[in-house]
C-alpha cells in the first residue's frame, strides 16, 4: 500500500548492495527491514544503472510520503512467460512456482549454457515429482523421493540449484520460512569421483589415430567416415586443450606461430573459455604439419572452422564422443592395441602427461593449458603404468 500525508523527514541509506555477486536493495524504514532484488549482477553497468534508478525512486517517495510499502511499485517490470505461475500471496507457493520466479529474476545474468544444460535438469526433474511432494510441508520428503531416480552425484548438483532458489524466494519475501535450506544436509555421502587421471600410451595414442585416420571400424557403406575427424583427434592429443575449445576454432585463431584459444562451444552455445581468458599456444612442427593438411579442406567447407563437422556445424562433443571415440576405442580394446577405453577429454590428461614426462615443467605446461599445478596433480597427470605394473626399470639417479 502506499503511504500519503506528511512527507518523512527521516530518509534511510538505501543503495545498491552486492550479494553474492548479485544486486540487492536492503534498508530500514518506519521500524521494517525491506529487501528488494532488482535483477543483474553487482559490477554490470546497465543492472547497476537500473538498481540506482529504483533506489532513487524509493527515496523520492519516501520523501513525498508516497512509499509503496509492499514494495511491488520498485519490482522490474518483465512480462511472465505462459509457463510462470503466479504466486497468491494468500497461499505458501510450492518449489515449482518458486522455481519459476526465480529463473526470471535470474535470466539475465545467469550464463546461457547454465539455463540451457542446467536449469533445464531442473525443470525436468520437477515435472517428475507430484504437486504434493513439491508443497512446502513435505519438504523432507524430497531427497528420499528424488533418490529413488537419481544418483547422489547428480542430486547433489540439482539440490544446489534448488538451495539457490529457494533462498533467494525467502531473501526477497517470496516465503516466510525456507523449508528447503536443510536439503544438502540430508544428501547421503558421495561415492568417490568416476574422474580418472589415466591417460593413453603414446603407442595407444597412434593407434587411435590411424584407426580414425584409416577408417579401420568405419562401415564401408556409411556417407559418415571416421577419417573426417582424425586432425582434429590429433590435435586434441598434441595441444592438450580442452575440446570445446578446439571444436570452437576458427581460422583467424591461427597466427605465424601460435593458435589463440579465446572461445569454446558447449551445449549448444558458442562462449568464453572456461576461465575468460584467452591464451596462445605455439605452433610446433608437428602442429604446422596438420594445420597445412587442414588447408586442403578450406575449399570444400563453408564455415570458418578449423575442425567442422561433417555438415560444415560445430562437432556435438557428447555425440562424437559416444559414436565414434567410444566405437573405435573399444574395438581398439578387442584386438589388444589399446588397454582401456577413456573419454575424448582424456586426450588433455595424455597430452599433459606426456609433456611432462618429455620434461616440460609443471608450471610451463599449466601456463600452456590454462589449468593450475594443483589441478594438473590433482586431474590430469596420470602415473606410468609400465614402470608400476610391467617391471620397467626405473632410470638411474
Amino acid at each position: 500500500m502506499y503511504e500519503t500525508g506528511k512527507p518523512s523527514s527521516r530518509v534511510p541509506k538505501i543503495t545498491p548492495r552486492n550479494n553474492n555477486g548479485a544486486i540487492i536493495i536492503r534498508f530500514q524504514y518506519q521500524g521494517k527491514q525491506y529487501i528488494l532484488s532488482p535483477g543483474g549482477q553487482y559490477g554490470d553497468r546497465l543492472a547497476m544503472a537500473n538498481a540506482d534508478r529504483i533506489a532513487s525512486q524509493i527515496k523520492t517517495d519516501i520523501i513525498a510520503g508516497y512509499f509503496d510499502s509492499t514494495l511491488e511499485k520498485y519490482q522490474p517490470k518483465v512480462k511472465q512467460p505462459d509457463n510462470v505461475v503466479s504466486i497468491s500471496k494468500d497461499v505458501a507457493p510450492n518449489l515449482q512456482e518458486l522455481w519459476q520466479q526465480y529463473k526470471l529474476a535470474k535470466q539475465a545474468s545467469v550464463a546461457k549454457t547454465t539455463q540451457k544444460e542446467k536449469w533445464s535438469q531442473i525443470d525436468r526433474c520437477l515435472t517428475k515429482l507430484s504437486p504434493e511432494m513439491l508443497n512446502p510441508e513435505n519438504a523432507r520428503l524430497l531427497i528420499p523421493e528424488l533418490l529413488k531416480t537419481y544418483s547422489v552425484t547428480t542430486l547433489e548438483r540439482i539440490i544446489n540449484d534448488i538451495h539457490a532458489c529457494s533462498n533467494w524466494a525467502f531473501e526477497i519475501g517470496l516465503i516466510s520460512i525456507n523449508p528447503w535450506r536443510r536439503l544438502k544436509q540430508q544428501l547421503p555421502d558421495k561415492p568417490q569421483s568416476g574422474r580418472t587421471k589415466k591417460a593413453y600410451s603414446r603407442n595407444e595414442v597412434n593407434a587411435i589415430i590411424q584407426a580414425f585416420r584409416g577408417d579401420w571400424y568405419c562401415n564401408i557403406k556409411s556417407a559418415f567416415k571416421d577419417s573426417w575427424y582424425a586432425d582434429f583427434v590429433e590435435f586434441l592429443f598434441l595441444t592438450g586443450c580442452r575440446p570445446e575449445e578446439a571444436i570452437a576454432l576458427t581460422w583467424d585463431c591461427v597466427k605465424d606461430k601460435v593458435i589463440v584459444f579465446d572461445k569454446a562451444y558447449s551445449c549448444g552455445i558458442l562462449k568464453n573459455t572456461k576461465n575468460n581468458k584467452a591464451r596462445m599456444f605455439p605452433i610446433t612442427p608437428q602442429i604446422r604439419e596438420l594445420l597445412d593438411r587442414r588447408l586442403t579442406y578450406v575449399s570444400t567447407i563453408s564455415s570458418k572452422l578449423l575442425f567442422p563437422a561433417q555438415n560444415s556445424s560445430y562437432i556435438n562433443l557428447r555425440n562424437f564422443t559416444q559414436r565414434y571415440t567410444k566405437r573405435i576405442v573399444e574395438n581398439l580394446v578387442n584386438e589388444g592395441k589399446v588397454k582401456q577405453y577413456l573419454p575424448t577429454y582424456n586426450l588433455r590428461n595424455t597430452s599433459i602427461t606426456h609433456y611432462l614426462r618429455q620434461g616440460v615443467d609443471i608450471a610451463t605446461v599449466a601456463a600452456l593449458m590454462e589449468t593450475s599445478e594443483e589441478m594438473i596433480n590433482q586431474h590430469y597427470w596420470s602415473p606410468d603404468d609400465d614402470i608400476i605394473h610391467n617391471n620397467v626399470q626405473l632410470p638411474e639417479i
